[in-house]
C-alpha cells in the first residue's frame, strides 16, 4: 500500500514522475521507467522499480468483495476477451492496410523494392565515380 509520509520525516528515496509517464508506466513501457528521475537509497529504488515492473493488480480479487467470486471472475474474463479482440482487430486492420498500401495502391515500399533501390543507387554512385576518374584522365591528356 502507498500512503503519504509525514511532513517531518526525511525521504530515503524520491522519484519524480512526469505527468505524461503514468499511462506508459501502466502499459509497462521500459522507456518510461528510464525517464523517471530518482535519488536516494539505491537498494530501495531498485526494489521499488522491481515492484513497479512486476506487481500486477488482481482485479478479480478486489472486485469479488463487491460482486462475489464467480461474477468477478467472469467480468475479468469478459474484459480480457474484449481486450484480445481489440488487439486482434487492430492487428488485422494494420495488416490489411499494409497489404493495400503495398499491393493495391502502392504507398509503402516492400523490403525487396528498398533493397533493389539501394543497389541501384550504389551502382549509380560507382558509375559517377568512374565517370569522374575518366574525366580527370581526359583532362590530363590535353
Amino acid at each position: 500500500m502507498l500512503r503519504e509520509a509525514a511532513t517531518d520525516v526525511s525521504a530515503d528515496a524520491s522519484c519524480t514522475i512526469l505527468p505524461s509517464l503514468p499511462p506508459r508506466l501502466v502499459l509497462h513501457d521500459e522507456a518510461a521507467f528510464k525517464q523517471i528521475e530518482s535519488s536516494g537509497d539505491a537498494m530501495l529504488l531498485t526494489e521499488i522499480f522491481f515492484l513497479a515492473r512486476n506487481l500486477r493488480w488482481d482485479v478479480a480479487e478486489d472486485l469479488s468483495r463487491i460482486t462475489g467470486d464467480i461474477a468477478a471472475e467472469r467480468f475479468v474474463q469478459f474484459v480480457q476477451a474484449k481486450q484480445q479482440q481489440v488487439r486482434d482487430t487492430a492487428l488485422n486492420l494494420s495488416q490489411a492496410l499494409a497489404e493495400y498500401w503495398t499491393e493495391e495502391r502502392p504507398l509503402l515500399a516492400k523490403p525487396q523494392q528498398l533493397a533493389a533501390f539501394a543497389q541501384e543507387v550504389n551502382g549509380l554512385h560507382d558509375d559517377v565515380a568512374q565517370l569522374e576518374q575518366r574525366i580527370q584522365q581526359l583532362s590530363k591528356v590535353k
